[in-house]
């Protein structure tokens, strides 16, 4: 079975080397999608690329604040889609609380970028590149999603018994939601 692992809430580069390169020291197949806020985290640079191969910087939301993408109008999502690229964010992107609006995903679609929803309400946007979240029914690899930023009111990676380096010995393989997503 395969791992796709992913954490929100990226917002500095001391929460990879204090959160997740504990982790990859010990488990060197590991490999994560870290939603990462462009807004507060910045460019996604080639030496840091270069240093973190096994990341992939997920755009998530701009500013992080809890409904942004149910507030953008079409300029705005396409605006901070392609802002977010520029700084050297992969093509995949996941809304704070989930919460995203149709001309969001279809943002996206344009951009060729993928969206990870929630299971609960799937897009319908004709075109788009879809990965479902956080409980995907597919056999074919298990989704393991936490929070990177401690928060009250979320689940914390710290206290995330999947995220536990012997829990995590469990999996032989790790992948990202490219490998899995479906376009429409």
């Amino acid at each position: 079975m395969i791992a796709v692992v992913d954490v929100d809430d990226l917002i500095c580069v001391e929460q990879i080397e204090d959160l997740l390169v504990p982790i990859k020291k010990k488990i060197p197949a590991f490999k994560v999608t870290a939603y990462t806020v462009p807004n507060k985290f910045g460019t996604v640079t080639p030496a840091l690329r270069a240093r973190y191969p096994w990341i992939v910087f997920g755009i998530h939301g701009w500013e992080h604040t809890p409904f942004e993408c149910l507030t953008w109008s079409d300029s705005d999502a396409d605006r901070n889609i392609m802002r977010a690229l520029a700084m050297g964010y992969d093509y995949i992107f996941k809304a704070p609380n989930w919460e995203i609006h149709d001309e969001v995903v279809q943002a996206c679609g344009f951009a060729k970028v993928t969206v990870h929803h929630h299971d609960r309400r799937v897009p319908a946007v004709a075109g788009a590149s879809l990965f479902p979240g956080p409980l995907p029914r597919d056999r074919r690899f298990t989704s393991i999603h936490t929070h990177i930023l401690k928060n009250p009111v979320t689940d914390y990676i710290e206290d995330h018994p999947a995220f536990l380096p012997e829990n995590l010995l469990a999996w032989e393989d790790f992948a990202t939601p490219f490998d899995f997503a479906r376009h429409m």
